[in-house]
């Protein structure tokens, strides 16, 4: 593939500087979508694309659309990529928006990958080099957005921190659900990974697993799994 990043000491001809590669989707014809952060400009290396498209022989797909996160820098990137429903896109990581259009961390495209200006995220923006930064985890079979990092938070509230946050498909926050702390004060985790919540998987009765790195959700003791409902709360 045109993105295989070649160390200095390494053979072959690699003509596009690779920054992050975090995420990828095969389509159909067995192209790959790209997210991460490349220069696929060969005369401006430092200017990164952030969803690419692989052709099926691992080239370069350059009729593809341009895909742009803000702010351009080194910590910049998509770190998922899922197809929605109705056959539009959501792709998130650390951004503030794409091609101008401001959505942090979370921003629709069209079923033509261009970005959709009626979806706006209500997250808030904060650039940092946390290497947990609010992402997308799970977009479940209604199209809702769970969005989970070490502190999440609320363009309404930047004061308050959560670690689980459920996004409706107009870009609202889900009002039915209660959204997720966590913390590890019943075991250090410091050593390893600051208290997050990694991965959110749905069970056969219609309630969730969360996942990941603490010791108490929503002030009640869980030991790195609990079990939510629909509307957020603990299945004891």
């Amino acid at each position: 593939g045109d993105y295989f990043k070649v160390q200095p000491w390494g053979i072959g001809n690699n003509p596009y500087e690779v920054r992050w590669t975090w995420d990828i989707f095969i389509l159909e014809d067995q192209s790959v979508l790209i997210g991460g952060a490349i220069g696929t400009d060969t005369l401006q290396p430092s200017l990164f694309r952030h969803l690419m498209r692989l052709l099926p022989d691992g080239s370069h797909d350059d009729t593809f659309p341009i895909i742009e996160a803000m702010p351009q820098g080194l910590n910049t990137h998509i770190s998922k990529i899922e197809r929605a429903s109705d056959g539009s896109w959501y792709v998130s990581g650390r951004f503030q928006g794409i091609n101008g259009h401001i959505s942090p961390h979370i921003a629709r495209l069209t079923s033509d990958f261009e970005v959709d200006p009626t979806f706006v995220s209500p997250l808030y923006f904060e650039q940092t080099s946390s290497n947990l930064p609010t992402e997308l985890i799970y977009l479940d079979d209604t199209d809702r957005i769970w969005m989970a990092g070490r502190q999440v938070k609320l363009d309404s509230n930047p004061d308050e921190i959560f670690h689980l946050v459920r996004i409706l498909s107009d870009g609202e926050v889900d009002p039915n659900f209660t959204m997720g702390k966590v913390n590890s004060d019943l075991w250090d985790f410091g050593f390893q990974r600051p208290p997050a919540i990694h991965k959110v998987v749905q069970n056969d009765f219609g309630h969730y697993y969360v996942l990941g790195s603490f010791s108490n959700y929503n002030d009640t003791t869980q030991l790195c799994i609990t079990a939510i409902d629909d509307e957020g709360n603990i299945q004891e």
